[in-house]
């Protein structure tokens, strides 16, 4: 264990033996998607992530022990597997961390309230309105409130945003560390002109558009995303349902004709592994159109 944290706590990329091992180069990248989460260092989330990539294989030997007893004979049904086991796991790592990135943007919109409540309250002062913001918005959002605040205590305040920005882990936060810098450096509140805002406070307005527009799509995404997580379940688990109940369906038919291997044949074999490696490309594509629509 030390020397996997001292891996990726002192370089920030793949090189030496890490470079040319597939199950060191995994868990460095769950590592570092861990790390842009929870804002944690590296070293504090080798735990976790080794963990992860545990129950990773775990569940991907399991997958691969069923999709290879479904098959008897060639060497390319095999491979087939192999990919569809990849596929597989890649999924469950992706869904794991979704749940932890839908927490965030399901609890944003309340954390922005408060935020726009308190610096209302203190009349511009953003430092004590994220002291106050930090006791009382939701634990999932703490982090990010927390980091941007110790990045405002810093003498050159400009630069820790900027880096903090491009840490954050999704894009109305990162739009929340410009809006609390531009706050920071006016130094109090900025009056709207010339629009139909005028004499109303820039930064307030802002923090409840983007509160407005994150509860929205929160909304309409969760609904759009629930339905194309349901498809990508039942492509993906499709074949592993029919094919089981075809070939006892065939076998508890055809046993008088000595036919009851059905799936042993080479072209039935061929069918069954390319309906799960296709089964698996569509719940990938799926995936990506749920990623490409949040």
């Amino acid at each position: 264990m030390r020397r996997i944290t001292w891996k990726l706590d002192k370089s920030a990329d793949l090189n030496g033996y890490n470079k040319h091992n597939p199950y060191y180069c995994l868990l460095f990248k769950l590592n570092n998607r861990m790390t842009l989460i929870n804002q944690k260092s590296p070293a504090q989330n080798i735990g976790t992530s080794f963990v992860l990539l545990a129950a990773l294989t775990l569940l991907g030997a399991i997958y691969f022990l069923f999709a290879y007893n479904t098959f008897s004979g060639l060497w390319y049904h095999k491979v087939l597997c192999v990919f569809s086991t990849m596929i597989f796991v890649y999924l469950c790592g992706q869904s794991y961390f979704e749940i932890y990135e839908k927490r965030i943007k399901s609890d944003l919109p309340n954390t922005l309230k408060k935020l726009t409540h308190y610096y209302n309250h203190y009349k511009g002062n953003i430092v004590p309105a994220l002291e106050d913001t930090i006791s009382r918005c939701p634990k999932s959002n703490r982090v990010y409130i927390v980091k941007i605040k110790e990045a405002l205590s810093v003498p050159d305040y400009e630069r820790k945003i900027g880096e903090l920005e491009q840490k954050m882990p999704t894009i109305w936060l990162k739009m929340l560390c410009r809006l609390i810098l531009f706050a920071k450096e006016n130094g109090g509140m900025v009056l709207e002109k010339d629009n139909k805002f005028s004499g109303e406070d820039v930064i307030s307005n802002n923090l409840k558009r983007l509160t407005n527009i994150v509860t929205f799509l929160n909304i309409e995404q969760g609904y759009n995303d629930a339905e194309l997580l349901g498809m990508q379940i039942f492509v993906f688990f499709a074949p592993f349902l029919v094919i089981p109940v075809t070939k006892w369906y065939n076998a508890s038919l055809l046993i008088d004709l000595n036919m009851s291997d059905i799936y042993g044949s080479i072209q039935a074999q061929n069918l069954t592994a390319i309906l799960m490696f296709i089964s698996g490309l569509g719940a990938l594509f799926i995936h990506w159109m749920r990623k490409l629509q949040n």
